[in-house]
């Protein structure tokens, strides 16, 4: 978890950062043999979007496996909501570390996507854990049937 936090924290001091996502966005479309210009230009917003709403969908994932460490492999709703807490306070504490950040700006709408990115994150876990680990309904305990047949003996027959 210190380590993504600490990621984040180096990669916001960056004052090129739209610079340096057109170059690594550059790369993939090169891959696909599609980097032009005007691709580049069209396409690198919203590939900085998606990484940022990707890392905080990482972090959010690793903050709830923090919070319910020790606790089983059913999903807790109070751990995915104190990592969904602590995503949101990060992504903040993220955005003001940027306005100090000469050429960089504060977004909220970007805490919002970060936070929907581990919100995202964390639904699909609660997917996987509720279908790996379905809920089996309790067995009561044999002594609350007790009362009943001390109140009923003939059922005891």
């Amino acid at each position: 978890m210190a380590a993504v936090c600490a990621a984040i924290f180096l990669l916001s001091r960056d004052s090129n950062s739209g610079r340096h996502s057109a170059e690594v966005l550059s790369w993939f479309l090169w891959l696909f043999h599609a980097a032009t210009p005007e691709r580049i230009a069209a396409w690198n917003e919203p590939f900085r979007k998606l990484c940022h709403f990707s890392v905080y969908l990482i972090l959010g994932l690793i903050t709830y496996r923090a919070l319910a460490l020790d606790r089983g492999p059913r999903f807790r709703f109070s751990s995915a909501l104190g990592s969904l807490l602590f995503v949101f306070l990060y992504a903040s504490s993220d955005e003001l570390h940027q306005s100090f950040v000469p050429g960089r700006g504060v977004e909220f709408s970007d805490v919002l996507l970060d936070t929907l990115g581990a919100a995202i994150g964390l639904a699909i876990l609660w997917f996987y854990l509720s279908r790996r680990y379905p809920q089996q309904p309790t067995p009561p305990h044999p002594e609350a049937a007790l009362p009943a047949f001390k109140r009923h003996p003939e059922r005891l027959r």
